[in-house]
């Protein structure tokens, strides 16, 4: 078989066995014994006839062992069902062993292990762990699968660092923030009600954060953790305690739930250097060193049990009777299982004789909850959102899911009934629906599993590739985007990248295609949702796109995986310098609009010894040297390092000098160079030098006067001229001037005109009346009139 042939065919059981991992890490069915025999079924449905797998494997395993394998194997087309036999047959034959041994490596390679993410390689990572400790003998030859997933989570690690230093941490800035980070969305129809008793371990918690201290919030399923959590923050926020929701670094106090099931996480919590405060359950809390424990308990809540029933069944407008809350309270003591008896009976009445058809415990009442609802499609649109990375879809998503399965299940798919509703989303109300729907064998008792797992609706979901047909409805929910209103469409995009980061390509492409305000909020959320290091859209569109956004986070993330795209390139072909260059110039202007100025400086830093290199072979790259030193200098007189950057804009209008004698269409930058040099010198309180500079661009630009794009720099000339004018007057003839050209209807409006005109106007304003030309007043009046 020809090398060519054999890739081909290595590419379409990669894509098989891509497909199989994906189902069997959503389902939890990884085991070791998927792992190993995975690939050679691959082979064969990838492959469909017989005679060519054959080929294939004979070209990976050598043609003597395979014709051993055949005589254990037999000759046929094996499909799923025959792994539990090939895998016995494996654990008694050596050989066999081997060989599919040898298949894992040659088909779970990098590249696959790089598409399937970080999520798998956990999964595949303990299945590798088990089937060491099922058959020790085979450690030796996986081992190049163990060393691929460690460099992959490596890299994965240095990239999620390196979008996390870009975006920088994310901060709450109110309690609707607050509200959705936390899915609470009920307190917007009912307050909470605390127990004094539940109110001192709150108040313990927010003393413990307050002296610099790690807390979590300990206690059982649906016992009130996360309430406590949110009245705990609203605390910290209402003392002006800044809280944030991502980043390991960053200022006042890290807000994490249900952290108990983010191992990951809590492991790089050891390095967090400010508060941490977290909710978990206790059966998942390992009491990691130097962080305190504030445990809820059943009896915490009991004396206001009552109250906080009466008020969710008021909430949910439930006509109920004083006996049948007493009833139901002396029953479990969770909040959660009166919430979900509160909104069962919405609309409706309550007396004792529906009490005594409601189970005792909580599991078992919202598996009645979905046993009763005769509404299949509903069920199985529940699954699907369970199955999520996040429990939550966006409604469009949902209807477009529903659709989809309506083939397969009666019912109306009435979700809303099912689901928690919050800003257009739909997610899991609880973790124990979540616990339920999805059959959790270590959190949900047995009975009620099996009552559950009976279910017909039960059966056919599981059937079927959920996740594959939940990431194609929300694939093509990103065609409404261009329907949407701008926070709509921003909601959609992070439902689909928090579920589905693979599809990070499909949203970019989307936000292309937007504008104004729609195209920035999808891009921040990009941004934030989207880790992966370069989104594989063409560069130069990500470029023009990088250049025309107005979305901070966004530019910053897109140049900087830009710059590790081409810094791999370049590590390999010294051609793609200009290009890694050219962006991390763009990454520093990016850094500095967010104002990361020590970062842009080394950003800077680094484009200018690439280009300082490239000038000294090639004096076509002068230009982007003088630029990046003008850069430069702008960071580092924002820095305050006046003299560091005076320096560099020196050494930028020597070059600007020399290029401008041969080519006037320099003379633009030569005039902005000298503008940049004389601010720096009035900061420094250099005056006569400074205007000096000034005067000397405003001549440059003489030339070009007549040309109303470049005005802006013709106005920052005269502006910074006044700025240090000592007598009003003629401080007042320069601001005159760049008025008339920054309110001239030929001059386009842009971000930096509008900034020159509000400085302009603000200069002014402190000019005595009777020195400003009567042209130039009448047009300030009426500037004024029409702003108030």
């Amino acid at each position: 078989m020809d090398e060519q042939t054999k890739e081909k065919m290595k590419e379409k059981a990669g894509d098989w066995l891509k497909k199989f991992i994906s189902k069997a890490v959503a389902t939890g069915t990884l085991s070791a014994a998927a792992l190993l025999v995975s690939p050679f079924i691959a082979v064969f449905e990838a492959l469909g006839a017989v005679e060519p797998a054959h080929l294939f494997l004979e070209s990976i395993i050598g043609e003597e062992l395979f014709e051993k394998i055949k005589e254990k194997l037999g000759v046929k087309k094996y499909s799923e069902k025959d792994i539990e036999e090939i895998y016995e047959l494996a654990r008694k034959d050596e050989k066999v062993r081997n060989m599919l041994a040898e298949l894992v490596n040659e088909l779970i390679d990098e590249k696959l292990l790089d598409e399937l993410g970080k999520g798998s390689l956990e999964a595949i990572s303990q299945a590798v762990n088990e089937l060491k400790k099922e058959l020790p003998d085979i450690k030796g030859r996986l081992e190049k699968l163990e060393n691929e997933i460690k460099e992959i989570k490596k890299r994965l690690e240095k990239i999620e660092e390196k979008v996390e230093q870009l975006v920088g941490p994310r901060y709450l800035r109110n309690e609707d923030e607050l509200i959705e980070v936390l899915k609470m969305g009920w307190v917007k129809g009912r307050k909470p009600v605390v127990s004094n008793k539940l109110r001192k371990k709150i108040e313990k918690a927010v003393e413990c954060i307050k002296e610099g201290e790690k807390v979590c919030i300990i206690g059982d399923a649906g016992i009130g953790k996360t309430t406590a959590l949110y009245l705990a923050c609203l605390r910290l926020m209402s003392e002006g305690i800044k809280l944030r929701v991502s980043g390991i670094e960053g200022e006042g106090v890290l807000v994490v739930d249900d952290i108990g099931a983010k191992s990951d996480l809590l492991k790089k919590l050891e390095n967090c250097r400010t508060p941490v405060i977290a909710s978990a359950r206790k059966s998942e809390w390992e009491s990691p060193r130097r962080w305190n424990e504030v445990e809820i308990e059943p009896e915490d809540q009991r004396p206001k049990l009552r109250e906080m029933f009466i008020s969710m069944l008021k909430a949910n407008k439930v006509k109920y009777t004083e006996e049948a809350v007493d009833e139901i309270v002396k029953r479990d003591p969770t909040p959660v299982f009166l919430s979900i008896i509160a909104e069962d009976f919405k609309g409706k009445e309550m007396d004792i004789k529906d009490v005594s058809r409601i189970p005792k415990d909580l599991y078992e009442y919202i598996a009645e909850v979905i046993k009763d609802c005769e509404d299949d499609l509903a069920i199985a649109l529940l699954y699907c959102v369970a199955k999520t990375e996040t429990g939550w879809l966006h409604s469009t998503q949902l209807n477009i899911l529903r659709d989809k399965l309506s083939k397969y299940f009666k019912g109306d798919g009435e979700y809303e009934r099912l689901l928690a509703e919050f800003y257009g989303s739909y997610g899991i109300k609880h973790d124990v629906w979540r616990d339920l729907i999805t059959m959790d064998r270590e959190r949900v008792p047995k009975d009620v599993l099996s009552s559950v797992e009976e279910m017909d609706v039960m059966k056919r979901i599981r059937a079927y590739d959920v996740e594959e047909l939940t990431r194609e409805a929300c694939k093509e929910s990103l065609n409404y985007i261009k329907i949407m209103k701008a926070t709509d469409s921003a909601n959609l995009a992070k439902r689909v990248l928090e579920n589905f980061q693979d599809l990070s390509e499909d949203v970019f492409r989307i936000a292309l295609g937007e504008k104004g305000d729609k195209r920035d909020f999808i891009l921040d959320v990009i941004a934030i949702e989207a880790p992966d290091p370069f989104m594989r859209i063409e560069i130069d569109k990500a470029e023009r796109l990088a250049y025309g956004i107005n979305a901070p986070n966004a530019e910053a993330v897109l140049f900087g995986r830009l710059s590790s795209y081409y810094g791999d390139l370049a590590s390999k072909d010294k051609r793609f310098l200009p290009d890694l260059a050219g962006t991390l110039n763009n990454l520093g202007a990016a850094l500095c609009e967010k104002g990361m100025l020590d970062d842009a400086v080394e950003r800077y830093e680094e484009a200018l010894k690439i280009y300082r290199d490239l000038a000294s072979k090639d004096k076509r790259f002068l230009p982007d040297l003088a630029g990046t030193l003008n850069n430069l200098g702008n960071a580092l007189c924002e820095k305050g390092m006046l003299d560091d950057a005076v320096e560099r804009y020196e050494e930028a209008l020597k070059i600007y000098r020399d290029l401008a004698e041969k080519d006037e269409k320099f003379l633009p930058d030569l005039a902005m160079t000298l503008n940049n040099l004389g601010n720096a010198l009035g900061k420094k309180g250099l005056l006569d030098d400074a205007i000096d500079r000034l005067e000397e661009a405003l001549k440059v630009m003489e030339p070009l006067s007549d040309k109303p794009w470049l005005w802006n720099i013709i106005s920052e000339s005269h502006i910074g001229i006044a700025l240090l004018k000592r007598d009003k007057k003629g401080a007042a003839e320069h601001l005159c001037a760049a008025l008339k050209m920054l309110t001239d209807g030929r001059a386009p409006k842009t971000y930096d005109s509008e900034k020159l005109l509000k400085d302009c106007i603000s200069h002014l304003k402190e000019i005595p009346e009777e020195l400003i030309p009567e042209e130039c007043r009448k047009k300030l009046i009426d500037i004024l009139h029409r702003q108030s």
